[in-house]
């Protein structure tokens, strides 16, 4: 099932989904299609997206390890 398949079969907001780094980089790379500074990708980072008519929209990136929080509105 994709995140897609997943926001459209929700039946309560909001949803977590939880992945590999690696996995979670390619699919920002495709919701997006902008690069991220390296630093606002550090290892357990929360990408925080919006989601709307089968579109992803990064709001902001989370270092749970610094406590910094990088938005991208």
């Amino acid at each position: 099932m994709t995140l897609t398949e997943v926001m459209e079969k929700a039946q309560a907001e909001p949803i977590l989904a939880v992945s590999h780094g690696g996995a979670m980089w390619a699919f920002y790379l495709k919701a997006t299609a902008q690069n991220l500074d390296p630093k606002e990708r550090g290892n357990c980072a929360i990408c925080h997206f919006h989601y709307d008519q089968e579109h992803f929209k990064l709001a902001e990136v989370i270092d749970p390890l610094t406590g910094d929080v990088y938005d991208c509105k």
